[in-house]
């Protein structure tokens, strides 16, 4: 695509929009969000907290104090790997 300039705004901006494409293509398709408390569990896994309570002590997570997180894939892993032994 042949693409002429006219202005230093016009260079400035075709400038930044090659970056922003190039940076986007950086973003790395394996990070996932972080699942933030029972409440998260909860509207992950589409239950009421209290079943996502007692899931908590079966599945993976990671605790300090009161704040309790879980990875989306361990969780579904774990929860996959429960519906096997059934």
């Amino acid at each position: 695509m042949l693409q002429i300039i006219t202005t230093q705004e016009e260079l400035q901006e075709t400038i930044d929009q090659a970056v922003s494409k190039a940076v986007s293509g950086l973003a790395r398709p394996e990070e996932q969000k972080l699942i933030h408390g029972l409440k998260g569990l909860a509207e992950f896994l589409g239950c009421g907290e209290m079943t996502a309570f007692r899931l908590k002590k079966t599945l993976p997570h990671y605790q300090s104090g009161r704040i309790v997180v879980f990875k989306p894939d361990e969780v579904l892993a774990a929860m996959a790997a429960k519906k096997k032994r059934k």
